[in-house]
């Protein structure tokens, strides 16, 4: 199995979800780019899966619309256009407004504890786009753990996969991806003074910020 995908192996998942993990992987790491034909027989062998359990993995991630199925060209990497991303980018504005909104402004140690360990594990690595790309998802899908919305949070976490290929190519134009980690930090102090504006504040430039980098590139 390729580098990019190596951590998958050591979850303890089913071997469905582990191939969906490990599909993700790959799109994240711009290995599968929006619109590439799915080759199946070569990604069984690549994540060393069956033929059946990749299928079941494919229609997973269909659900998720992070690829797409075609009657006559089988399964591609999902393609937007720009104001489809725009439209992508709106809902989530108005549901992490809202998950943010919720979150309760007495947080606990712990809770922050762990943001701040997942943010210093991103400034340990912003020579590695890809592990930057993980390491933000999980930062901002803990963050939305925080809140008791989580019908809410579970569609955001949905819209966060299907954009994943062009966020990845987000955090790999950044001039400076140590504003990634010094955003997550603003917002860190923000839950632990229990500053509701500032974190929504926070949370849209942080989101616009990546916005603004993808438009151009598929414009």
């Amino acid at each position: 199995m390729t580098t990019e995908i190596d951590g998958v192996a050591s979850l303890d998942l089913g071997s469905v979800e582990r191939a969906v993990q490990a599909l993700r992987a790959l799109i994240a790491g711009r290995k599968l780019l929006p619109g590439e034909q799915l080759k199946q027989e070569d990604l069984s062998r690549l994540t060393q899966t069956s033929r059946g359990t990749l299928r079941e993995a494919l229609q997973v991630l269909a659900v998720e619309r992070l690829v797409s199925y075609t009657r006559n060209r089988g399964y591609t990497v999902a393609k937007f256009e720009a104001d489809e991303m725009r439209q992508l980018y709106e809902l989530r504005d108005f549901a992490e407004q809202r998950l943010l909104e919720s979150i309760p402004t007495t947080v606990g140690d712990d809770d922050i504890a762990v943001l701040v360990e997942i943010n210093d594990q991103i400034k340990a690595s912003l020579d590695q786009p890809h592990a930057i790309l993980t390491l933000n998802d999980e930062f901002h899908l803990k963050m939305f753990e925080l809140s008791p919305l989580q019908i809410i949070a579970e569609e955001t976490r949905r819209w966060w996969h299907m954009s994943t290929a062009y966020r990845a190519l987000s955090v790999t134009t950044s001039p400076d991806r140590s504003r990634i980690a010094s955003d997550h930090d603003r917002m860190i102090d923000a839950l632990r003074r229990g500053d509701t504006a500032g974190l929504v504040a926070i949370g849209y430039e942080h989101r616009h910020d990546s916005l603004y980098r993808i438009i151009p590139a598929i414009s």
